[in-house]
């Protein structure tokens, strides 16, 4: 019952985080220098100013050959711009952007023709035409910055998962090592026993070389044939010897990498799971992001 609540509790502060907020369209009356228009307040949520401020001049250049005259400190100006769903006649827009706490608010004033401005009480169908466009331009701005969150999203996924299969292959890459300590270990056995077979086989060589030295009597020349050939006899059977022990310290060494590894491998799959988790959690997250931006196109 407490994963459960912890589970809900999760989801509504994902849901906090990343569910969508209103576009705000309204009228206004705004203060561009020292002149007052009376127009349209939009309000974008969560975009930014610099955002907002280059959309909206792409926007008000689109379709004319003249360019934004004034763009200092959000107050924008363009003479002779086409909003064709207001006006078949260029228009005179005057323009602020205004960056706000978690959202950027953006008045406009249409003026139709000199002196004369886009008001609800004047031009009411009008009016209400640059409400649903300045409304299509705040919803255009808002897919924006959604995009660009949910990219955000899918990239911090992107690399978890990236980090995720570093840590299975680094976990696949220890029991290679294991298998293959443990096919050393083998390997090592095996040349064990023909070594000590060898050595046996040497020291019956040995033995049958006493037995001949001590039958020589004293003759000097079989004699130190003999002694010869029990040096390198000897000599040969300290290097099985030898061979031998190399065998056993590797064996050692391969059981204590095992050991090692064998120590690692828990942590590592607490690592993978732990990751798991968080990779759960971050495509539940893109899950809302993706959701918010379909709501956001259904605006």
């Amino acid at each position: 019952m407490k994963n459960l609540t912890s589970l809900f509790g999760l989801m509504l502060l994902c849901g906090a985080l990343t569910g969508q907020k209103p576009i705000e369209v309204s009228g206004t009356s705004f203060k561009l220098g020292q002149d007052e228009y009376s127009g349209i307040q939009l309000m974008i949520p969560e975009a930014s100013f610099e955002l907002v401020e280059n959309m909206w001049i792409k926007a008000l250049e689109k379709g004319t050959k003249s360019d934004v005259s004034d763009a200092q400190q959000g107050e924008i100006t363009i003479f002779g711009a086409y909003l064709k769903s207001i006006s078949e006649a260029p228009v005179n827009i005057y323009s602020q952007v205004i960056p706000r706490d978690s959202l950027v608010e953006l008045n406009t004033s249409v003026e139709l023709k000199r002196s004369e401005f886009i008001t609800e009480n004047m031009y009411e169908s009008e009016f209400n035409q640059l409400k649903a466009y300045m409304h299509d331009f705040g919803k255009e701005v808002y897919i924006e910055v959604v995009k660009d969150q949910l990219k955000a999203e899918e990239d911090v996924l992107k690399e978890l998962e990236k980090e995720l299969r570093q840590l299975q292959n680094e976990k696949e890459g220890m029991e290679k090592k294991i298998s293959k300590n443990e096919h050393d270990i083998s390997v090592s056995e095996d040349d064990i026993r023909i070594l000590d077979a060898d050595i046996a086989f040497k020291n019956e060589q040995m033995a049958q070389a006493k037995v001949r030295l001590a039958s020589v009597g004293d003759n000097p020349v079989q004699k130190k044939t003999l002694e010869e050939e029990l040096k390198d006899l000897e000599k040969e059977r300290k290097k099985l010897l030898k061979s031998v022990e190399k065998e056993k310290k590797d064996i050692v060494g391969y059981n204590a990498d095992i050991d090692n590894i064998e120590l690692e491998i828990p942590g590592m799959v607490e690592q993978q799971n732990q990751k798991m988790q968080e990779i759960e959690q971050q495509r539940n997250r893109v899950d809302s992001f993706e959701a918010k931006l379909d709501i956001i196109k259904g605006y």
